[in-house]
């Protein structure tokens, strides 16, 4: 980690990092390709977390050789997706306590995720204490100025600009995130990312020669969000 660094803008992915909602996703993907003799695994679902809906609908295709169009695919899976389902997704231990943290310390907070417009209202239905203090929101299932999802970085780069703060700047900007996708799409924003996998995730991912050495100044890897220390990129401790 870079021995200077002082964050002044913050940037959270949404599911799995501050809802545990991915396991919804689990669910539903593993009935979904059960039906079509399929199994779900850890592999594809590394590949699938943090891209856009039609995105993953395309990696599923082609993973499991799905006899139908992307679009069918996302349709059919969809209709299993009611958005009341994700009413029931739960806060992931110490997001509460991290953005009432950045709030006190004045420090501007977006999310950028791979979700729809329509869907985040939903999956943060119950959590509006945490919402209100969420600047603003870009989904890169539909918004029109990301052209791409994850791992690219552009979901990040809007998020940034629509702060609408000439101080916002992306080597003073942290990324939170749980999919590998995401952490690519953080580092190549030339942003920080501090990555909390999936408690799955082998401790072995990824290989060193996944990242040049200066990307490995910029990403710090939690178990969880209460790891965070925020001294470690010039915030006042806890």
């Amino acid at each position: 980690m870079h021995e200077k660094v002082r964050v002044t803008h913050v940037i959270f992915d949404l599911d799995g990092l501050l809802i545990n909602s991915e396991q919804i996703y689990t669910n539903q993907l593993s009935k979904f390709l059960s039906r079509h003799g399929k199994e779900y695994t850890y592999r594809v679902k590394r590949l699938m977390m943090g891209r856009t809906p039609m995105e993953a609908a395309n990696i599923m295709c082609k993973e499991y050789d799905l006899p139908m169009a992307p679009s069918e695919v996302l349709e059919d899976y969809q209709k299993e997706l009611p958005l009341e389902i994700w009413h029931t997704a739960t806060l992931m231990p110490g997001v509460h306590r991290l953005i009432e943290y950045l709030s006190q310390n004045s420090i501007p907070m977006a999310v950028a995720s791979g979700s729809t417009s329509q869907q985040v209202p939903h999956k943060m239905w119950n959590h509006r204490e945490v919402w209100q203090h969420i600047s603003h929101v870009v989904t890169a299932g539909d918004d029109p100025e990301v052209l791409r999802g994850k791992p690219a970085p552009d979901v990040f780069q809007v998020a940034l600009k629509r702060f609408n703060d000439p101080s916002a700047r992306e080597e003073s900007t942290l990324v939170f995130e749980d999919a590998w996708n995401g952490v690519q799409a953080g580092l190549a924003a030339g942003m920080f990312v501090v990555w909390v996998p999936d408690a799955i995730e082998d401790p072995g991912f990824p290989t060193d020669s996944r990242l040049t050495e200066e990307e490995k100044t910029r990403i710090v890897r939690l178990n969880s969000l209460e790891e965070f220390d925020p001294s470690r990129f010039g915030l006042p401790p806890y």
